[in-house]
């Protein structure tokens, strides 16, 4: 699938009244170029690779039944590599404008990840963000909230810190919400940004990120350069906008006693 390979391991097992499955998806190197064409990526400029791995576990009659009571992880790592993208629509969203709003940018030139940890803890449908960190040249990308399996909501908070002063250092957040079918984008206070997932009561969850790298297994850790970024969010290596130490990555988790942490 886009010059990489996606394997799924499903097991079904019906000898109970509610039939239980297990799923483990896999998702090896592949090129965010070529997956995203059709959804406005460029693979001119575009050498950035996503790797993934779903492992989750429900009970149901149905596909929706099982993910409405799974319970499991859903982790995406993006290696350094650089992601160009135009002005397409990505389903119902506008990739460029969300471009836009969190880099303040038409995205003349590729954005450079130096590397990118998208993972989601899930328990009971609720799917919470832990963590969210995308650690490109020029920011330090951070995500909240989650999404549900149970009623297909989005609520999901992100913000962009400018690890340099600029003009556009204090963009506002941006919220994720709506639902599957038809996400939305909106610039948020920042206030609203350590409410995302309170409406899904989504539970705090800690989970050590640097176990990403042995779940997905993207390879070569080293040419992946996430190590360097697993070590970050675990020390004060990575910095706020106003050089302090941050508290809101250490943990592997954007949320931590139900307090805003950013």
């Amino acid at each position: 699938m886009a010059g990489g390979r996606l394997t799924a391991d499903i097991a079904i097992d019906a000898r109970e009244q509610a039939v239980k499955t297990d799923y483990d998806i896999s998702l090896s190197p592949t090129s965010m170029g070529k997956l995203l064409a059709h959804f406005g990526a460029e693979e001119a400029g575009t050498t950035g690779t996503l790797s993934g791995r779903i492992q989750l576990s429900g009970t149901g009659d149905s596909l929706r039944q099982s993910l409405a009571a799974s319970s499991g992880r859903i982790a995406l790592i993006m290696p350094s590599g650089t992601l160009m993208t135009g002005s397409a629509q990505l389903a119902e969203l506008d990739i460029g404008t969300f471009v836009q709003k969190m880099f303040e940018d038409e995205l003349k030139e590729p954005v450079e990840i130096n590397c990118g940890l998208i993972a989601f803890t899930v328990q009971n449908g609720l799917a919470a963000a832990d963590p969210i960190l995308i650690d490109t040249k020029k920011n330090v990308i951070l995500g909240r909230g989650g999404f549900s399996f149970r009623d297909e909501r989005l609520d999901l908070a992100v913000r962009a810190d400018a690890k340099t002063f600029s003009l556009f250092s204090g963009q506002s957040p941006v919220a994720v919400s709506g639902y599957f079918g038809q996400p939305s984008i909106n610039p948020i206070s920042g206030d609203l940004v350590g409410r995302a997932g309170a409406a899904l009561g989504l539970a705090v969850v800690a989970t050590p990120v640097a176990g990403l790298l042995a779940f997905v297994d993207p390879g070569d850790a080293k040419s992946a350069a996430c190590a360097p970024i697993l070590a970050g969010a675990n020390s004060s290596a990575q910095k706020t906008s106003s050089g302090e130490p941050r508290d809101d990555v250490r943990d592997g988790t954007t949320a931590k006693n139900g307090r805003d942490r950013r």
